[in-house]
């Protein structure tokens, strides 16, 4: 009837219903990866991501972008609406509605879970270039470009991408980046190469300054939508820095890259991947410490990163290589016929079991 709390392997077929509610537990993430036929050409990849159930779009240079609908294992261009516009973001609400925004003020907008695209007003001017966009997975999305009569400014949408108005995040913009991003729950947060942070508490309505380390500036940007953040540097300084309260704070973080980061995600789970113009680095412990991981094929580090369904991570490159590389998680017994216990630790002397089946 019990089974100790010690990490140990059983069949599904005897615990089903114990399988049902602990599943698959102790995979390792985003470590050994393989080849994924992308279909992009010879095009830079610059943004991947995902609805969280198994479709993936992947976007890069000359208006490149490419779908999968088998969580990334194959993968089928399609008609971004862009041109030979280059794509710099990707976002989705993860209920069927996406956004791809690039150089020359453009927005593209899909309705049909990355299907069919077609080309949406941001009201920005043809010299403008929108580096990255996000959503609230709601209503929300929130894109970020740099003007070309300099300056940062953001275009946000509620009604899901139909239509698009400029919100201030300041009275005089400062250098903008290339980074945006939320965790769900009203909470943004856009990048700078400037000394600071801008955030938001209320949807992106207002904004606020944070401030940071002079001269760092920062780029890319993700958070695990539970209170961490984390940052790559920016104005070629190596290395990224950490929030744990939501953005009020934050802390440097020891990774070996010596660039500033090129790509950045999280399986809200505790592992992170952070790609430089060098190599791809991971943290399997929420951000504290970081090793090298190898992703055969890639020319340096990733320049597009994202987690996806079932702990699946995809990682694109740059250099004009069109390379998509998809990565499952591993485990250490048969995922077909077992599944492991959590390993709860006790006092010395003790012993922790839980309830497996009734008498």
């Amino acid at each position: 009837m019990y089974l100790p709390l010690n990490g140990s392997v059983y069949s599904q077929t005897a615990y089903t219903a114990l399988f049902g509610i602990i599943g698959l537990i102790s995979g390792s993430f985003a470590e050994v990866w393989a080849a994924a036929t992308s279909n992009a050409g010879s095009n830079a990849i610059n943004a991947v991501e995902t609805d969280g159930n198994g479709v993936w779009v992947a976007a890069g240079a000359a208006g490149a972008l490419v779908r999968s609908t088998d969580n990334g294992v194959t993968w089928t261009a399609v008609t971004s609406g862009l041109g030979a516009t280059d794509i710099n973001g990707l976002a989705c609400d993860r209920a069927g509605v996406w956004v791809a925004v690039g150089a020359a003020g453009k927005l593209s907008r899909s309705t049909d879970n990355g299907a069919t695209w077609a080309i949406t007003s941001s009201g920005l001017g043809a010299a403008d270039t929108i580096y990255s966009v996000a959503s609230d997975r709601n209503s929300t999305f929130i894109a970020v470009a740099l003007l070309n009569v300099g300056g940062q400014v953001a275009v946000k949408s509620v009604n899901k991408g139909a239509a698009w108005a400029s919100t201030v995040l300041n009275a005089s913009p400062q250098p903008g980046y290339k980074g945006i991003a939320t965790d769900f729950k009203g909470v943004w947060i856009s990048t700078t190469s400037g000394n600071f942070f801008w955030r938001s508490t209320d949807g992106g309505t207002n904004w606020t300054q944070t401030s940071m380390a002079t001269g760092i500036g920062s780029g890319r940007i993700a958070t695990d939508g539970k209170g961490v953040w984390i940052t790559s540097n920016n104005n070629n300084v190596a290395g990224a820095r950490r929030s744990q309260d939501n953005g009020l704070t934050w802390g440097d973080v020891s990774v070996a890259i010596t660039a500033a980061g090129t790509a950045l995600a999280t399986d809200s789970n505790g592992t992170w991947l952070l790609g430089s113009a060098q190599t791809t680095q991971r943290s399997i412990d929420n951000g504290y410490t970081w090793t090298a991981v190898t992703i055969a094929g890639l020319s340096g580090g990733a320049t597009a990163l994202g987690f996806g369904k079932d702990g699946v991570a995809m990682a694109g490159a740059g250099a004009a290589s069109g390379i998509l590389r998809r990565s499952a998680p591993t485990y250490g017994y048969d995922t077909a016929t077992q599944f492991k216990l959590p390993n709860q630790p006790t006092a010395i002397g003790l012993a922790a079991y839980i309830k497996a089946r009734d008498a």
